[in-house]
């Protein structure tokens, strides 16, 4: 599914974008990159879809340290099973 979706992001994105698919500690991860946006399309257990995780630098561009802290950020994120979080109330 991340790579179907990483293609549809592609043709709309423009020649400026870089998208591309990568891992994460999440897992499957459709990356977008501009030179002042990254976005991070982070496939989510279950099918659920995905979670976006956007991320503006307009001062400072993606290349510095805060696109750095950026991609820590999202290479931090983790599900945790069993948690509790992905279970429907009764």
């Amino acid at each position: 599914m991340p790579e179907e979706f990483a293609k549809a992001l592609d043709d709309r994105a423009g020649p400026e974008a870089e998208v591309r698919v990568i891992d994460l500690p999440a897992g499957r991860t459709v990356h977008v990159c501009t030179e002042t946006t990254l976005d991070y399309h982070v496939w989510m257990p279950g099918d659920a879809g995905f979670l976006h995780l956007a991320f503006s630098m307009p001062l400072s561009g993606t290349q510095g340290s805060m696109g750095n802290l950026c991609d820590a950020i999202a290479q931090s994120l983790r599900w945790i099973p069993g948690s509790g979080h992905d279970e429907v109330p009764a």
